[in-house]
């Protein structure tokens, strides 16, 4: 059994002037993030693999979640910004068999389209908010394995 964990950047405003890649996340976001990271450690076993895409909003949010919760330090992979879920589920794929959960923190929409392609039940309101994680088991040996259906949504977690 592997787990697959999916986690949407959290809040991030859009300032007139700033590039969406360095939107950065509100002070309030980043708060719950940490209280959020804490948390989902003392319920949920870690990941052994952190990827985030390197946007300012996506990689402040791996990088407050992970020390937080006394994960591993993400690796900011820059495919994550403008992957589609079938991108998403290839690099989920190439993980093989060394690590048992891992972690993607990037964006909508392709986070929730991955989310309706791996299993059930679908996500409440087929929607995954800023700060939410979407939490799969996938009863496969390897990661290479992992193919939309037949996962589970086990929960999802909101930092709000």
């Amino acid at each position: 059994m592997r787990r697959l964990y999916l986690l949407r950047h959290g809040k991030s405003p859009h300032p007139p002037g700033v590039a969406d890649w360095d939107r950065p996340l509100t002070a309030k976001a980043g708060r719950r993030l940490a209280v959020f990271g804490r948390n989902v450690a003392r319920e949920w076993p870690g990941p052994g693999c952190v990827l985030s895409s390197p946007t300012l909003r996506a990689a402040e949010t791996a990088r407050i979640v992970c020390e937080a919760a006394g994960w591993p330090a993400p690796v900011l992979l820059p495919e994550l910004y403008v992957a589609e879920a079938r991108d998403l589920l290839g690099i989920v794929r190439s993980q093989g068999g060394e690590v048992e959960a891992v972690l993607l923190v990037g964006h909508n929409p392709s986070l929730e389209d991955l989310c309706l392609q791996l299993g059930t039940p679908p996500l409440p309101d087929r929607h995954l908010s800023p700060g939410a994680m979407a939490v799969y088991a996938c009863d496969i040996e390897d990661w290479g394995q992992l193919q939309p259906g037949g996962n589970r949504l086990e929960a999802v977690l909101d930092s709000r």
